[in-house]
């Protein structure tokens, strides 16, 4: 699936905020029962969230990844390893008034989505892709093979340190908490998670190619890949 909308991470948000849940701010309610004040900074936390996800999703590419394989004519073979081109989220919401505390929480809430969403895309490598093609080799000649990798769920493709706690990292990067604030915490850290592995269990990951020396006889060989993509339904992520 794409990366989730500012309106699915806010929905996220609010359903997972307690039932007695108050506010964070001090002002009227709006037709969702959070404070104006609370509601806009929802807002503005789930549009930076969509924005920079979405940002990532349209442009990395996962790249250098070892492919191993071998044949005369087709060429088969698995790609382990890589990495993406680019392991930053750069969420960065900001207060949506003037002067406050609200600006402390979003930078609590930009770093510590940041970590976890970079840890992740920082140790996130494939483990056995399918990659399949075709090589020039023959049985006393060497040749060149060259091999696209078949689409796989992220999740299936390979692994990385997937994020835990996030509503907790928030909290500590705060110098201030109330009960209310550490539900609302813990509801962003929830809602970040949940829509993490929903995307990370429906979305799929393309390693790309690979070419290299094919070698006489089994005509195998060995490259690095280059140009994988993130895709849904076999197009790559571009939502606007």
């Amino acid at each position: 699936m794409p990366t989730p909308t500012n309106t699915i991470i806010k929905t996220s948000i609010v359903s997972n905020l307690p039932a007695n849940f108050k506010h964070i701010g001090n002002e009227g309610t709006v037709s969702n029962g959070l404070t104006t004040q609370t509601d806009s900074i929802v807002d503005e936390i789930s549009n930076k969230l969509a924005s920079s996800w979405n940002t990532f999703a349209s442009s990395v590419t996962f790249d250098n990844a070892m492919v191993i394989g071998l044949g005369i004519g087709a060429w088969v073979g698995n790609g382990v390893g890589g990495i993406f081109s680019n392991t930053e989220l750069s969420m960065n919401a900001t207060n949506p008034f003037t002067g406050g505390k609200a600006g402390d929480l979003t930078d609590a809430i930009n770093s510590a989505l940041n970590e976890q969403f970079n840890l992740w895309a920082s140790t996130y490598l494939i483990n056995g892709v399918s990659f399949v093609g075709t090589s020039t080799a023959l049985p006393i000649v060497p040749g060149v093979f060259t091999a696209n990798a078949i689409p796989m769920l992220i999740s299936a493709a390979g692994f990385g340190t997937i994020p835990i706690g996030s509503g907790l990292k928030i909290i500590a990067n705060l110098p201030f908490i109330t009960p209310d604030l550490t539900s609302f915490c813990n509801a962003i850290g929830d809602a970040f998670e949940s829509n993490f592995n929903n995307w990370l269990n429906t979305s799929q990951l393309n390693a790309g190619s690979a070419t290299g020396p094919a070698a006489p006889g089994a005509g195998s060989g060995f490259g690095l890949s280059v140009g994988g993509t993130l895709l849904w339904n076999e197009i790559k992520l571009n939502i606007y």
